[in-house]
C-alpha cells in the first residue's frame, strides 16, 4: 500500500514540477511516466482520466497546502494583518531561497494558463481562490470588520499576492513581496469609503 501511495506522489510530484517549468500544454504523459519512474500502468491506475485528471489533484494539493497554511499563520492572533505578515516573511524567505522561481503555487499558473480554454480547470482554480478568499474573509470577521467589506478585502490581498509572486519569478527579486507585507497592516484596517 505505501508503494502505491508512493507511485502516485511521485506521479503528482513529477507532474507538478513538469506543469510549472514547462507548462501544461508542453508536458506530454510519456515525459510524466518516464522522469517519475513509475510504470504506464500505475499512472492509468490513479489516473484514468490522464493528464487533465493530475493536473486537477495538482491544483487541489495546492490549495490544500495554501489553505492550511493561512489557517496555521492565523490560528494565533485576532489581527488578520499580523498573521498574514509573518505568512509573507515565511513567502519572502522562501523566494529568496530559490531565487524567486518555485515558491508560486501552481494553482496560479494553472489559472493563467488553462482557465480560458477548460472549464474542469478554471472551476478547480476558482475553487482554490473562493477557499482562501473565504479564509481570510471569515478571519477579518472576527475581528469586528463588516463581511462585504472583509469579502472585498480578500479578494484584493489574493489579487495582490497573485500579482506579485508573477512580479517576483518575473523580476527574479521579492520587492513585490516585501511591499505586500508592508502595506497588509493599511488594507486590512482601512475604513471603506461611504
Amino acid at each position: 500500500m505505501n508503494e502505491k501511495f508512493s507511485s502516485r506522489d511521485l506521479i503528482v510530484n513529477t507532474a507538478a514540477r513538469l506543469f510549472f517549468t514547462q507548462g501544461y500544454h508542453a508536458t506530454g504523459m510519456s515525459q510524466i511516466i518516464r522522469e517519475s519512474e513509475c510504470p504506464k500502468g500505475s499512472l492509468y491506475y490513479y489516473f484514468p482520466d490522464g493528464k487533465e485528471e493530475i493536473a486537477v489533484e495538482c491544483i487541489q494539493i495546492a490549495r490544500n497546502n495554501v489553505s492550511n497554511e493561512l489557517r496555521s499563520f492565523l490560528a494565533d492572533t485576532t489581527d488578520t494583518a499580523e498573521g498574514l505578515r509573518r505568512m509573507f516573511e515565511r513567502f519572502i524567505g522562501e523566494a529568496e531561497k530559490n531565487d524567486c522561481f518555485d515558491f508560486v503555487p501552481f494553482s496560479f499558473w494553472m489559472a493563467a494558463e488553462t482557465s480560458a480554454i477548460n472549464e474542469k480547470f478554471r472551476g478547480a482554480c476558482r475553487n482554490v481562490f473562493s477557499e482562501w478568499q473565504s479564509i481570510l474573509t471569515d478571519h477579518m470577521v472576527t475581528q469586528g470588520i463588516a463581511i462585504q467589506d472583509a469579502e472585498e478585502k480578500a479578494m484584493l490581498i489574493i489579487s495582490m499576492l497573485e500579482g506579485s509572486s508573477i512580479l517576483s519569478v518575473t523580476y527574479r527579486d521579492n520587492r513585490a513581496l516585501k511591499a505586500i507585507s508592508r502595506h497588509v497592516n493599511a488594507i486590512i484596517h482601512a475604513q471603506p469609503e461611504p
